[in-house]
């Protein structure tokens, strides 16, 4: 029997004598599901994922089958496209912690007890100050950290990733209007939902009242993100705020660099592991220089993450890359502290140092001759 359940999701339920007759079966739709079709002349491919329940007789309480199936497909779709899981009690466990996990982000957002803390980016070229990364965190029950990718993941499990959007939006606003006019915003949080259409309305509200704002800010999404029409439609119609878009994980094929050539202010990620390995792998070096490459044949600009040598910065700048962000160029900063240096800084050394001597004098002792000072 085959039932749709809704959107792009189906149930089968077929009689099978053991988990492995079950797995060939999914294995088999599998299969037949990337079958290319052919569509008023066009040819589409397609694919799926499977999660798989197996219920022996009297095993599974019906109340629990379409839930139980459920989990196991979302484990498919966790570990990526055309994948098979089996149910397992963990799963359940699982959800249900995540189930609590999403209630405290919930609360979290509706208190306004999300954290940001902001990290200077710098033009390679010549050292000055570009702007600052915005990124969200926040500490859950249990003490864990989420921030940038694994916070977005976790609100969007949760279903409550658009209500996170607009909140990193709020902040984002707030930043740009206490920072210097020269400083641009990165937004740190590469989710989806900052494309959903109340959060790409709220935003150009938000920009439309405030002109000086224009152009300095910049979205952080995944090539999966932007990969489609749709979404790309979404953002040229922003256009007159001029928010440029940095491409995390770019797809090098003719059709994954349609964003850069399509979105008038566009940019490449270069990973982390690229940036740390660069003076002592090839590899990373070689394909670091094709990334920056390829940015500046669209261009488009690129940003290095994790620089933490100033070796690897003369390189990435010797060949090409725009921007960088790292602890080379000073640690995190709150918005009060970002507001209050920004002004007297234009370099990095300059920033670095100013954070230096703002430690010393937060440890400097009181002068013995001050009694009763603290």
């Amino acid at each position: 029997m085959v039932g749709r359940l809704g959107g792009d999701e189906f149930l089968v339920m077929a009689p099978v004598q053991n988990q492995e007759a079950a797995r060939e079966l999914a294995r088999r739709l599998l299969v037949a599901l990337s079958q290319p079709l052919r569509i008023e002349e066009r040819t589409v491919s397609l694919g799926g994922s499977i999660g798989v329940l197996f219920c022996a007789e009297g095993a599974c309480p019906a109340r629990d089958v379409l839930r139980d199936a459920d989990l196991a497909l979302y484990e498919a779709k966790r570990r990526g496209k055309g994948r098979i899981a089996f149910f397992e009690p963990v799963l359940a466990e699982e959800a249900a912690r995540e189930l609590t996990l999403g209630q405290a982000l919930r609360e979290a957002i509706e208190h306004q007890a999300i954290g940001f803390r902001g990290f200077p980016i710098v033009q390679l070229r010549n050292g000055q100050l570009f702007g600052i990364e915005l990124v969200p965190w926040w500490i859950d029950p249990h003490g864990t950290e989420h921030r940038a990718e694994k916070l977005a993941r976790t609100a969007e499990r949760a279903g409550i990733d658009v209500a996170l959007a607009q909140r990193v939006v709020t902040e984002a606003i707030d930043w740009l209007s206490e920072l210097p006019e020269s400083w641009a915003v990165v937004l740190g949080f590469p989710s989806p939902a900052l494309l959903d259409q109340a959060v790409t309305d709220f935003l150009a509200e938000q920009l439309a009242s405030r002109p000086t704002h224009g152009g300095r800010l910049w979205l952080d999404l995944p090539a999966s993100v932007v990969a489609t029409r749709g979404t790309r439609d979404r953002l040229a119609s922003l256009g007159r705020y001029q928010i440029g878009v940095l491409i995390r994980d770019p797809i090098l094929t003719p059709e994954g660099m349609d964003p850069l050539v399509d979105l008038p202010r566009t940019g490449i990620r270069i990973p982390d592991g690229f940036v740390r390995s660069f003076l002592v792998d090839p590899r990373a070096a070689t394909l670091a220089r094709a990334l920056v490459q390829v940015a500046r044949d669209l261009a488009a600009i690129t940003l290095a993450d994790s620089i933490e040598e100033f070796a690897v910065y003369v390189a990435l700048a010797r060949s090409g890359c725009t921007l960088g962000r790292g602890p080379l160029f000073g640690g995190e900063l709150d918005r009060q502290r970002a507001a209050a240096i920004a002004p007297q800084v234009s370099h990095w050394r300059q920033l670095v140092a100013a954070l230096a001597e703002a430690e010393l004098t937060m440890v400097q002792p009181a002068a013995s001759g001050q009694e009763g000072q603290c």
